[in-house]
């Protein structure tokens, strides 16, 4: 639940951090005219596709991650070694 929860909530933070990073660049940077930029935004952006679409997007990769993460805990060695293993991949591993 709160994998799902908290990946939802960064989604949108970031769509807004994006939104507002668009505006900077083509207004303050590109000279584009603000009275232009904002109702091409909203014109551009559906609410079912983009918005909608990546808040479920997000929510399922929140309980992807809880559940991997939440499995390979169940199945660790019970020691700081058993802990850490799982979070390094063989490839990660020092010769």
């Amino acid at each position: 639940m709160g994998g799902r929860v908290f990946y939802a909530a960064l989604a949108s933070i970031f769509n807004v951090a994006g939104i507002f990073g668009a505006y900077l660049v083509g207004v303050s940077w590109l000279g584009l005219d603000s009275g232009i930029f904002w109702p091409q935004m909203q014109n551009n952006i559906t609410i079912h596709y983009d918005v909608i679409n990546g808040l479920i997007k997000s929510a399922a990769f929140g309980v992807a991650v809880t559940l991997i993460a939440v499995h390979q805990g169940f199945h660790c060695i019970p020691t700081s070694e058993g802990i850490c293993a799982p979070a390094r991949a063989r490839w990660f591993r020092p010769p």
